[in-house]
């Protein structure tokens, strides 16, 4: 499974949301994410036909999925830095 985790929202914009979906359709897998953001940005994701992961522990997220591939999108470096450290304590590439 690939997971997206994106940063979404009406403050934030939904651009991240939708090119996550761009690349789940480019990559044939269905648009599975984890959404740093409101109700707002998770109501999208399921209008928009995806799926949202719930969770705030990465590394419970990630291994209790069984992810193959972690495809981060947030301009907040301190937001990705804990699913970059459980990515890599969970054997997930980036």
């Amino acid at each position: 499974m690939v997971l997206f985790r994106v940063a979404a929202g009406p403050r934030v914009g939904f651009g991240h949301l939708m090119r996550a979906f761009s690349l789940a359709e480019a990559l044939r897998v269905p648009p599975v994410l984890s959404v740093r953001g409101g109700v707002a940005a998770r109501a999208a994701v399921g209008r928009l036909g995806g799926r949202v992961v719930r969770g705030t522990r990465p590394g419970e997220v990630l291994c209790s999925l069984r992810v193959d591939l972690l495809v981060l999108d947030d301009r907040v470096a301190a937001c990705t830095a804990p699913w970059r450290r459980a990515a890599r304590r969970c054997g997930v590439p980036i």
